[in-house]
């Protein structure tokens, strides 16, 4: 029976097959090995089998972000990533709320500036854009569109709610609570970065971007909340206040909600998947709850089935918990 090859860590997951023959694994052992794919000429990455507990947005994410680092190590002089692979590369999260809906994370999408020529490669689906409408950084070795970038050459390819939810994540200042935003680390891009995107010239679906730039809000932190936002403001409620720091009265913080009106003690929060499947999730939610009812807090809670597909029924409930506490419709209190 032939020995099984085991693939010394030192080689990474991604790697060339000149740099695996320094460990003795010849070209051909390595191609018939069934955990190494070969995604662009020249170089090899580690598939790893699915991770339990890994949502699809992050197995999107990590397999987007293993084949940049792969053709990274082959990418021309004067290349970029950008587009949704580059989503992966900066470190900002899918907008679209299912994950079918993402394009293949094998296929990474490089682009150049005009009038260079396309990048024509297997594995690759290439760009060309003028110098003009976009900033190129580096992020970890990679050359990538910038936040605000790539948030505008995804116009033509996103909804107007979609890029609201990717301009919230780009501006987002992450914090924990009850630390100060003032004090909070530094967002991926700012306000001002994306309206210089908008204004840097045409492009295909800059009208889209107008549109999705006025509603973009600081303090929302995934796509799920900035679609609850939106769907409440669709329907004429008030704008709300985001990223709230809820107390007793005696000054003891009781949890962050993403979503609420102070004045109406009332707080919206978007429960992904993890607060089914997390027993430490689960509990820490049920105290918290408990903690917000004792404060006088009313909680509307919103499943992805209530965002996405039940926005009147969303509505109803909010609406209803608001005029309990004393709103009544036209009255602009946060």
């Amino acid at each position: 029976m032939a020995q099984r090859l085991i693939l010394p860590g030192e080689l990474g997951d991604v790697f060339t097959p000149a740099e695996a023959l320094r460990f003795g694994i010849s070209a051909g052992r390595l191609d018939r090995h069934p955990r190494v794919a070969a995604p662009f000429s020249g170089v090899r990455v580690r598939v790893d089998p699915p991770r339990q507990e890994e949502s699809p947005w992050d197995a999107w994410k990590r397999t987007a972000l293993l084949h940049a680092r792969a053709y990274a190590r082959v990418m021309p002089i004067g290349a970029f990533v950008g587009g949704f692979t580059a989503l992966a590369v900066l470190g900002l999260p899918t907008p679209r709320w299912h994950p079918d809906a993402m394009p293949d994370p094998r296929v990474v999408e490089i682009s150049v500036f005009a009038p260079r020529r396309s990048v024509r490669a297997t594995g690759v689906l290439p760009r060309q854009i003028r110098p003009a409408l976009c900033h190129v950084v580096t992020r970890d070795g990679i050359p990538v569109a910038s936040p605000a970038s790539v948030w505008a050459m995804l116009a033509d390819r996103l909804t107007a709610h979609e890029l609201v939810a990717l301009g919230d994540a780009i501006i987002r200042i992450p914090r924990i609570p009850p630390l100060p935003i003032e004090r909070a680390g530094p967002p991926k891009g700012t306000l001002a970065q994306l309206k210089a995107a908008v204004e840097a010239g045409p492009r295909a679906g800059v009208e889209t971007l107008r549109e999705a730039f006025g509603l973009v809000r600081q303090g929302s932190s995934s796509p799920g909340e900035t679609e609850q936002r939106l769907v409440m403001l669709e329907a004429g409620l008030p704008e709300p206040v985001l990223d709230h720091d809820v107390y007793s009265a005696r000054g003891v913080l009781l949890g962050c909600s993403e979503i609420a009106y102070p004045r109406l003690r009332i707080a919206i929060e978007c429960e992904g998947d993890q607060h089914r499947t997390s027993r430490a999730q689960w509990d820490r939610d049920i105290d918290k709850y408990q903690a917000y009812a004792e404060a006088g807090w009313s909680v509307m809670r919103a499943t992805d089935r209530l965002i996405h597909r039940q926005a009147d029924e969303n509505v109803r409930r909010i609406r209803t918990l608001m005029v309990r506490a004393g709103w009544r419709p036209g009255d602009p209190v946060v």
